[in-house]
């Protein structure tokens, strides 16, 4: 299980409140989180569990995206919990992905690991297709940016 590891490089099996969640692979990263590709070996309600196959894909529940932060101050401590208050509030929201379940919890280094589980969408991020058009030297097309950016702007009214 899950403790005290380098937040940088999870794997394997890491409990979460009720849930253990068994790690695939990490799916991106920022200045101060990463974030992983998941899903549930066990239920709160004490539902079946699953395993990924070869392919990464899973059984009967679904992948989830769990985000993995070092809170290392009280300020970063307040950004954190504010993130999961605004995702409480978006429920239902079409463009913004869903808030699973959280915990905020003592890393035994004088820090805390703040962990979010959310709804993963299988799409990529934005900088990955900005990424991939570039290699292509693509550029957008206007409806796809006009939609992209009404897309963006509902999710942050």
């Amino acid at each position: 299980m899950f403790s005290n590891a380098n937040l940088s490089s999870l794997s394997g099996e890491i409990a979460l409140n009720q849930r253990t969640l068994t790690v695939d692979k990490k799916i991106g990263e920022g200045g101060f989180a990463f974030v992983y590709l998941v899903a549930t070996s066990s239920l709160p309600n004490g539902g079946g569990g699953m395993n990924f196959d070869s392919n990464g894909q899973n059984g009967p529940t679904e992948r989830f995206c769990l985000k993995a932060s070092s809170i290392q101050n009280e300020e970063a401590k307040k950004i954190s919990e504010t993130e999961v208050n605004i995702l409480r509030k978006c429920v239902d929201h079409p463009n913004i992905v869903t808030l699973i379940d959280f915990q905020l919890r003592p890393s035994g280094r004088g820090r805390m690991d703040h962990l979010i589980l959310m709804e993963y969408m299988s799409g990529g991020h934005m900088f990955g297709v900005i990424e991939a058009m570039s290699k292509k030297k693509q550029s957008w097309d206007p409806n796809q940016l006009v939609r992209s950016f009404g897309q963006i702007c509902l999710g942050v009214m």
